[in-house]
């Protein structure tokens, strides 16, 4: 195990805000009627492409396992 220290505070390291960042984007264009719609709608909107992709950004390796 290495262990890595952050800065306090770096979204671009942190792959949760490349997906917040996705899913705001996907409310703003949905069309939904309620709001548990437009969630249910943007979370499945996420695909594991996607999150592989937001750890990529962050500079984390994938590994095959």
């Amino acid at each position: 195990c290495h262990l890595l220290f952050l800065p306090p505070y770096s979204p671009d390291l942190n792959p949760i805000e490349y997906a917040f960042a996705a899913i705001k984007r996907r409310l703003k264009r949905t069309g939904a009627s309620t709001e548990w719609d437009a969630i249910s709608a943007c979370y499945e909107s996420v695909t594991s492409d996607h999150a592989a992709a937001y750890f990529q950004a962050c500079g984390y390796a994938r590994t095959r396992g």
